[in-house]
């Protein structure tokens, strides 16, 4: 995969005057996931932080990739609107269904030097998840 950075998995993060573009790429559907929530945390006010304080396991299925992108990134509001915790990382893992097997790594607010002010955003204005190449592409845009 060709990407400004040369990586095999990373993300960008494109500010707009009234948007954001959030753009992942990965070797496969969870690395590529797992550099949005990355680029999604990072544009979010998420920790910044080495000292994970919980460790929070989940499950998310979908019938459709674009389905999976959505639960995925509700899931990663619905923890921003914690007034404890904020995500610093993530891990996934697929199994032979598709779904995803994930732990998100929080940090106490407090701890984190970090905000959610940013949590009020919405993304329904484009929301794009593709096999490209021999790997993944996902896109977001989150509106202000």
């Amino acid at each position: 995969m060709s990407h400004a950075l040369g990586a095999d998995a990373g993300h960008l993060v494109h500010a707009h005057p009234s948007s954001v573009d959030v753009e992942a790429w990965g070797p496969s559907r969870a690395g590529c996931l797992e550099e949005l929530v990355r680029g999604m945390v990072e544009t979010l006010g998420g920790a910044r932080s080495e000292s994970q304080t919980q460790s929070l396991p989940f499950r998310l299925g979908a019938t459709s990739d674009a389905e999976l992108v959505l639960a995925l990134l509700d899931d990663l509001y619905f923890l921003f609107d914690s007034d404890d915790f904020v995500v610093a990382d993530v891990s996934l893992h697929e199994d032979d269904d598709g779904n995803l097997d994930g732990m998100y790594s929080l940090v106490a607010l407090d701890d984190a030097g970090a905000s959610n002010s940013a949590r009020k955003r919405t993304v329904r204005t484009n929301a794009e998840f593709a096999p490209d190449g021999p790997g993944w592409r996902a896109l977001v845009v989150i509106d202000s």
